[in-house]
């Protein structure tokens, strides 16, 4: 079964209008921003690092 933001009317909806549909919603911006600053931050450094040391093709 969809997820309720999937649909509106029984269209589906496109990337943009659910993500407009998503960031309207209270938190979901700041939950967003702090992924953003923190977690994905964190996995840049690392993947950065593996790509400086040969690690990774």
């Amino acid at each position: 079964m969809p997820h309720k933001h999937i649909k509106k009317n029984g269209k589906l909806l496109s990337h943009e209008e659910l993500t407009a549909q998503l960031l309207a919603q209270p938190g979901v911006a700041e939950e967003i921003a702090r992924l953003n600053r923190e977690e994905y931050a964190l996995l840049d450094q690392a993947l950065t690092a593996r790509k400086s040391s040969a690690v990774t093709p």
